[in-house]
């Protein structure tokens, strides 16, 4: 590929990336909402199997060899296993803490995203690790973390961060070859099969049958929560970020990752009516400079 198709590529999966941030921001109060009614494991299970059935039907239907692939691709279990951590931890999290701070300690990710990768052996440019410092710094400024504090949330959430990053990693180093959709589908049925495993187990945040009843299935904002997490937030996020990296490096994906909270914020604003603080500017004009130096570099 030439360097113009490889700017090309990255142009093109800087703006799909972003719409994916777009979808997430506006999932963070929407998931704390639906955990009102149902267990953690159960949300999970239930977004990941409708993402998983999204992903299989695509994958029967058109990718079939592609699929037989991916299924003896060990790398692909384990990034399902790093996916289903990070999602684990961060649901967990929410529970005790705001969604401005889950945003914010999940946007860390970008952070931990270089560290891991030059430990594996991948190269990282100056430029990108100074423009790392700076989305950073301006998840602070949106996110205003420290306005409430609880520990055991925060360090759940950290956790979520760190294996996210490492998930992030590991797919840049997915063979180019691999199809993403049939790497995608393996990895949703890994956290789909793992949380509802353990959804009905006594350790889920609320019985089986609580979680399972149908009042609390067919309640609006678990079932918004559900289709929203489970097809955009999800099946489609996957294949984008798994497709885009082909092109793209693992620092280069988390620096846009930072828009996450910019939009969640935005969203807020717009949806809630919620006034803009001096911070929030500040903040979203140092994630849009992290965003350009990431560009140019």
């Amino acid at each position: 590929m030439s360097g113009k198709q490889i700017k090309t590529s990255k142009l093109t999966g800087g703006i799909a990336l972003s719409v994916i941030c777009a979808i997430w921001g506006s999932t963070f109060v929407l998931n704390k909402s639906a955990l009102a009614h149902v267990g953690v494991f159960a949300f999970l299970g239930l977004r990941f199997t409708l993402a998983m059935l999204i992903l299989l039907v695509g994958v029967a239907r058109f990718r079939r060899k592609h699929f037989m692939v991916a299924l003896k691709t060990k790398k692909v279990y384990a990034v399902g296993f790093l996916l289903f951590l990070g999602y684990c931890f961060q649901t967990l999290g929410l529970r005790l803490i705001s969604p401005s701070s889950s945003g914010f300690i999940t946007g860390l990710s970008v952070a931990v995203v270089p560290i891991a990768a030059v430990l594996i052996g991948l190269r990282i440019k100056l430029l990108h690790i100074f423009a790392v410092v700076l989305g950073v710094v301006g998840l602070y400024f949106l996110s205003s973390p420290l306005s409430t504090s609880n520990l055991v949330g925060e360090l759940l959430t950290l956790t979520s961060a760190i294996a996210f990053a490492l998930q992030i990693v590991f797919t840049e180093t997915f063979d180019p070859t691999l199809d993403p959709v049939s790497a995608v589908a393996i990895e949703v049925a890994v956290v789909a099969v793992l949380s509802s495993i353990i959804s009905l187990s006594p350790y889920d945040t609320k019985s089986p049958a609580t979680s399972y009843a149908i009042a609390n299935l067919m309640n609006p904002t678990v079932l918004t929560a559900v289709v929203v997490g489970g097809a955009l937030a999800t099946a489609l996020a996957l294949v984008t970020q798994t497709y885009f990296q082909r092109h793209m490096s693992s620092t280069e994906v988390a620096i846009i990752y930072n828009l996450e909270p910019l939009f969640a914020a935005l969203f807020a604003v717009v949806v809630d009516r919620l006034p803009i603080d001096t911070g929030e500017v500040i903040g979203g004009l140092l994630v849009l400079s992290a965003m350009t130096l990431s560009a140019l570099a």
